[in-house]
């Protein structure tokens, strides 16, 4: 949980600039990923995981991303993945529960293109924002649907720490 009032929780217990230690404290089953970490296009990569973590019934995993250090984004995904229409579902639960929980979302963007889903939504909670992607193969049953919900801040390491 957040120690300071500058401090954004970003997803359960994880705040905006923890370190790796006190993300491993905060979830002793954190481990380090196997193989090549994932990373973002601003360099931040995935330092730990974990696995089976339930969310709208299902098992995903939660990647924590840092940069310098420092833990700037939470991203969750089923493990295993889902086929299509599977991930469609669980999109649909995740937002309604994210409504739920913070009203309509900021953004929703819905794309449906000779058969390609993409789907975003945005909420925002105070200063964190929760990211919901699904893109796959629409009405292909044995395709696997990408489907990610992620939480990270808009705030600037700078303007965190005024």
């Amino acid at each position: 949980v957040a120690s300071s009032p500058t401090e954004v929780v970003l997803w359960r217990e994880a705040a905006h600039g923890m370190t790796v230690a006190q993300v491993k404290a905060a979830y002793p089953t954190a481990t380090a990923p196997e193989g090549k970490p994932n990373a973002m296009d601003n360099g931040a990569t995935v330092l730990l995981t974990v696995p089976g973590v339930e969310v709208v019934g299902r098992p995903f995993k939660a990647d924590f991303f840092f940069l310098n250090d420092k833990l700037i984004a939470v991203e969750l995904q089923p493990s295993p993945l889902l086929g299509m229409p599977e991930s469609e579902a669980a999109y649909e639960m995740i937002g309604d529960a994210l409504r739920s929980k913070y009203g309509a979302a900021f953004k929703n963007d819905d794309t449906d293109k000779l058969g390609l889903v993409i789907r975003t939504g945005i909420w925002r909670n105070g200063d964190a924002d929760i990211r919901t992607f699904l893109a796959g193969n629409k009405g292909e049953a044995k395709s696997r649907g990408h489907l990610t919900v992620t939480y990270s801040t808009r705030l600037s390491d700078t303007a965190a720490a005024l």
